[in-house]
């Protein structure tokens, strides 16, 4: 955290446009040592940071994802079918990969990683109403501690236009 904010603001101070840094500093991909996705030995190295997390705490980043996995378990289908699934029980929440957040405040975490499946998750919310809290694996970070690489991924691929409470459709695409 400190350190990504440091980046932004020299580069600020200097006049340089902030985009076009972060997006270098993304580009090493130091971000997905973190991401059970990319990394699955992740969810054992950072294991004192594991935590269920009601979804309804989680925000999207994004906001639009594709209707389409392009990478993992789930290369090649819907984000529907994954609703459809869990809702018949043929996949179970804790089954998903787990998602790395960041932790603002109270009850608040934004997804760095997985917004699609995420976008799963809270239709199979909708669908099991209020009489079941559906929760899902996450690496926590805070504000406070969070690494420099998480802090400018979320920074940079955070379009969402509603604090994150809804991530629309979009057409086919790549992704997690």
């Amino acid at each position: 955290g400190p350190l990504a904010c440091k980046l932004c603001l020299d580069a600020r101070k200097a006049g340089k446009d902030l985009t076009s840094m972060l997006a270098r500093f993304l580009k090493e991909k130091y971000h997905a040592q973190y991401d059970p996705a990319e990394t699955p030995e992740a969810w054992d190295e950072f294991h004192g940071r594991r935590a269920e997390i009601e979804v309804r705490y989680i925000r999207h980043s994004h906001d639009a994802v594709h209707d389409t996995f392009g990478h993992g378990e789930h290369r090649g289908a819907s984000v529907r079918e994954l609703v459809e699934k869990l809702i018949q029980g043929k996949v179970r929440t804790q089954d998903l990969t787990p998602f790395v957040v960041i932790k603002i405040g109270d009850q608040e975490f934004w997804a760095v990683f997985g917004n699609r499946r995420l976008k799963a998750l809270k239709e199979f919310q909708e669908h099991e109403g209020t009489h079941r809290k559906v929760k899902a694996r996450c690496l926590v970070w805070s504000k406070d501690d969070v690494p420099a690489s998480l802090a400018c991924k979320l920074a940079m691929s955070a379009t969402t236009t509603n604090d994150g409470q809804f991530a629309a459709y979009k057409g086919k695409g790549r992704g997690k």
